[in-house]
């Protein structure tokens, strides 16, 4: 089963065109851009644009919802040790000198004993309150089939991830703050608000921030102090579907 990541990425239906493919070897955060690469090399011709020291790597910016949907399916595949497809744009439009990718598809390749691929169910924050079969994913949007509603697919959008929070004391001390504000997808991380869901507001200032929280890992460095603005956090959010957790998605 394939995972597919569209909308401003242009769906590619075939395979066969992938320019590289494999699993994640490679995962890194330049400022606002992620760069990362597979372990199988890619298909020619890339354009012209790539220098020959990036000619493995990809680049995409997190300054798009776009981008932030990119990064965290790669968090899934590389965490999942699931391979991945990548089609080239044929440019270098997010970082000088190393392709940006237009499309990715992750695989699902995990099976049961009969050889047939498990099915993908959907469930509330709770982990316990059903909500339907995943069928596809579009549009950065899970398709899923609910038992309540046997008349069309319904669609769910999972949360974002965005790689800092920013602090406006050091050692990630006082209350966490976004570059973004005013988000039409809602953020989460393992290692900031307990796990739970939280997003962005339209209540910003501009402020010293003096360290940050990198939320893939937890890991909090302070950096020389940037004067720019900051926003507030919502961090009670509640979505409307899952509530205050992501919906979690379980195999069977």
């Amino acid at each position: 089963m394939k995972i597919w990541l569209t909308g401003v990425f242009a769906l590619s239906v075939y395979c066969a065109a992938c320019q590289a493919g494999g699993q994640v070897n490679y995962l890194n955060i330049q400022g606002n851009t992620v760069v990362f690469s597979t372990d199988e090399s890619k298909l020619p011709p890339s354009p012209a644009c790539v220098v020959s020291a990036q000619q493995d790597k990809w680049a995409v910016s997190l300054q798009s919802e776009a981008g932030r949907a990119v990064y965290a399916l790669l968090i899934t595949a590389l965490s999942g040790k699931l391979p991945i497809d990548v089609t080239s744009a044929q440019d270098c439009a997010d970082a000088d000198g190393i392709e940006r990718p237009e499309t990715l598809s992750l695989t699902q390749t995990n099976a049961d004993t009969q050889g047939a691929a498990k099915p993908l169910q959907l469930y509330k924050g709770d982990g316990e309150t059903y909500l339907g079969r995943i069928v596809n994913t579009e549009s950065w949007q899970y398709l899923y089939l609910s038992p309540n509603n046997p008349y069309r697919f319904l669609g769910y959008n999972p949360p974002a991830i965005n790689p800092y929070l920013y602090f406006e004391q050091t050692d990630c001390k006082g209350t966490a703050k976004l570059l973004t504000h005013n988000s039409s997808t809602p953020f989460f991380s393992e290692n900031f608000n307990g796990g739970k869901l939280f997003n962005t507001t339209t209540n910003g200032r501009n402020v010293n921030r003096q360290s940050l929280l990198k939320t893939e890992t937890g890991e909090c460095s302070n950096t020389t102090p940037i004067w720019g603005a900051l926003y507030d956090l919502d961090l009670e959010y509640e979505h409307p579907l899952c509530g205050r957790s992501p919906c979690i998605i379980k195999e069977g």
